[in-house]
């Protein structure tokens, strides 16, 4: 199951558990909402378009918490996966 996380994708005759599906699924969420912080419209946006400095700051350091719950979020769920076989 870890190498269809990681893209990999062979010829398996393996059933994938519920439980092993799920916490695919958290993986990606986890992937997903880090995304969501490294691509924050608000701090790009303050960013190129002159917002003062404090405006910016806060935007960075909003947008490295959301990155670093989705990191964490995925390492949890991939652990788990990994611990799971």
């Amino acid at each position: 199951m870890v190498q269809s996380v990681r893209g990999k994708r062979g010829k398996t005759n393996k059933v994938i558990s519920d439980r092993e599906s799920e916490l695919a699924a958290r993986v990606k969420s986890g992937r997903n909402i880090a995304l969501i912080g490294v691509f924050c419209p608000f701090f790009w946006f303050s960013l190129f378009f002159g917002a003062p400095l404090d405006v910016v700051y806060f935007n960075a350091v909003h947008s490295g918490i959301v990155i670093v719950i989705g990191l964490g979020l995925m390492l949890k769920a991939r652990r788990d996966l990994t611990q799971n076989q």
